[in-house]
């Protein structure tokens, strides 16, 4: 190694090392500040009232959730019509019902519930995992119609009053001629 490929060698070191080592400071000295600005900004969020202006927002987000779970709802209450026309009877799993993504949810627990002894109803639920929600369940009965060799499905889609969770038991009385009714607390909601 020449003389003058070690100098050359030194001089891109020790220039390399002085680009390097402030860019390297600034990069640190933002990410501090970053972090402190985060976390400030988080506490600040949860240890303050939210403002009236900012109410519209939460509320709107709320709307946002149950719409989307009224639709997935909606959604499991279709594929368990055109489950059943398939197989002849209901999907006690939820992998059958081919679910969109958003039914992966932080905010509500998605169910399917049959009964061994009414065969003719199925219940689907979409339940909020936390107060603030309101709770959507759906119905599907099978409908027996005279003179017609094939059997006809129909669905009812009901919201709960409150925004909270609340899951209701099967109905005992399960129409053969008409839609299931909503439970009690319950109203009905229109099927998309």
């Amino acid at each position: 190694m020449s003389l003058r490929t070690a100098k050359h060698d030194k001089l891109k070191a020790a220039t390399l090392g002085t680009v390097l080592l402030p860019i390297a400071l600034v990069m640190i000295v933002n990410g501090l500040f970053l972090a402190v600005l985060v976390y400030r900004w988080s506490w600040n969020r949860s240890t303050t009232a939210i403002p009236a202006h900012n109410r519209r927002e939460v509320s709107s987000d709320v709307a946002i959730a149950q719409a989307k779970a009224r639709h997935v709802v909606n959604i499991m209450t279709r594929s368990q019509q055109a489950y059943y026309r398939r197989h002849g009877q209901f999907s006690t799993d939820l992998k059958d019902l081919n679910l969109p993504r958003e039914a992966e949810s932080d905010l509500y627990f998605y169910r399917t519930f049959t009964y061994r002894d009414r065969q003719g109803l199925v219940m689907v639920a979409a339940v909020p995992k936390h107060t603030g929600f309101k709770t959507y369940v759906g119905f599907v009965n099978v409908l027996k119609v005279d003179g017609l060799h094939s059997t006809l499905t129909e669905a009812t889609l009901c919201e709960s009053r409150e925004a909270k969770p609340l899951l209701r038991r099967l109905p005992t009385r399960v129409p053969t001629s008409g839609v299931v009714s909503c439970p009690t607390g319950f109203v009905n909601a229109p099927m998309i």
